[in-house]
C-alpha cells in the first residue's frame, strides 16, 4: 500500500487505521461474548461478525464526516 504525500493521503490512511482498530476491538469483545454463549466455534463466528459490524459502522461515520465533492 502506498500513501500519497499530502493531507488527503494522510487522512485516508488514518481512516483505514481507525477502521482496523474498530474491527479489532469488535472482534475482541464479540469473541468473549461468543465463548460465553457456545464455546470456541461460536466465539470465532461472533468475532468475525463483530469485526465486520464495527468496521462498517466506523467506515460509515467517516463517510458522513467527509465533505462531499461539489459538482
Amino acid at each position: 500500500m502506498t500513501i500519497a504525500i499530502g493531507p488527503i493521503g494522510l487522512v485516508r490512511a488514518l481512516e483505514w487505521a481507525a477502521v482496523g482498530v474498530a474491527g479489532l476491538a469488535g472482534a475482541w469483545a464479540s469473541y468473549d461474548f461468543g465463548m460465553q454463549l457456545g464455546g470456541p466455534l461460536m466465539g470465532v463466528v461472533a468475532a468475525l461478525n463483530g469485526a465486520a459490524i464495527c468496521s462498517l459502522l466506523v467506515g460509515a461515520l467517516f463517510d458522513r464526516l467527509r465533505p462531499r465533492p461539489r459538482g
